[in-house]
């Protein structure tokens, strides 16, 4: 499976940096994956 770089910043630094193969986030109808 192929993998996409997720980042999470804050406006000092970045907290995450990895490459992962899915990301779920919550949404307003259910989960959301990506």
């Amino acid at each position: 499976m192929a993998t996409l770089r997720l980042e999470i910043v804050t406006p000092e630094t970045t907290a995450y940096s990895e490459d992962v193969e899915m990301v779920t986030l919550p949404g307003s109808e259910g989960e959301l994956g990506v």
